[in-house]
């Protein structure tokens, strides 16, 4: 139950530039299959920011054909944040807020900084 705070222990400490896409999937799959799915999608917008944006840019354009982001505020952040800070398009940000079938607070805060 607690491998997951092993892996991360090992993951953090490591550079940057040393971390591949292997050692990003592991995390993200760690996390996942223990419950932790937002930590698991936190890490991978980490990774899009860090280097890995063409890999990105088809798993968002999945989840936005199938539409799952509208199922998850959690997703639907993750996507906002992702196109505005990774891809800078905030013409998709707004197109991702505006299908959300719920705003909290912290989507329109989200929102507010990003197009602020």
């Amino acid at each position: 139950m607690w491998k997951w705070f092993s892996a991360k222990t090992i993951f953090q400490p490591v550079d940057d530039d040393v971390k591949d896409l292997v050692t990003w999937s592991v995390m993200i799959s760690c996390f996942s299959h223990n419950g932790m799915e937002s930590q698991a999608l936190l890490t991978f917008v980490e990774m899009l920011s860090k280097e890995y944006a063409r890999i990105g840019e088809a798993v968002f354009g999945f989840l936005i054909k199938i539409g799952y982001f509208r199922s998850d505020i959690c997703v639907g952040c993750a996507l906002i944040d992702s196109f505005t800070k990774v891809f800078c398009d905030l013409e998709y940000a707004k197109k991702v807020f505006d299908q959300m079938p719920e705003r909290n607070s912290v989507m329109w805060n989200l929102m507010i900084t990003r197009f602020g």
